[in-house]
């Protein structure tokens, strides 16, 4: 029940095949780029690879969030905590971004201003207010 025809599967997979790849934009692809480095314990080679999308492409969020995550990873707490209190302001019910925001301020020793950040983070995620 549910399942198509082996001929319509036939069809569609014939299909897939045929047709081009279709290529990412250029931008996107040194996003993922500088994410992975991220992911892979790099947060210097990261913004390495974001300076130039970060000078072409200033407002967009996605560049300015991992901007933030690879400062807070490699200890420039200064500017992932400007980073993160624009993100905030901008979305002040972006639970990551406050989650992240706190964190960076209890590495700063701003423990009571970290706090409500995290309050915040876990009551609209709770699984935030897991994390230790």
């Amino acid at each position: 029940a549910g399942a198509h025809a082996p001929e319509v599967i036939a069809r569609f997979v014939a299909r897939a095949v045929a047709e081009p790849r279709r290529e990412l934009p250029a931008e996107v692809e040194r996003l993922r780029l500088a994410e992975a480095l991220l992911d892979k314990g790099d947060p210097l080679g990261c913004l390495t690879l974001l300076g130039a999308l970060m000078e072409e492409h200033p407002e967009e969020r996605s560049v300015r969030m991992l901007a933030a995550r690879a400062h807070y990873h490699s200890a420039q707490l200064s500017r992932a905590r400007d980073g993160l209190e624009r993100l905030v302001a901008e979305n002040p019910d972006d639970a990551y971004a406050r989650l992240l925001l706190g964190r960076t301020l209890e590495r700063r020793g701003e423990g009571e201003e970290a706090a409500r950040h995290l309050r915040i983070a876990a009551a609209m995620n709770p699984e935030y207010g897991k994390a230790g």
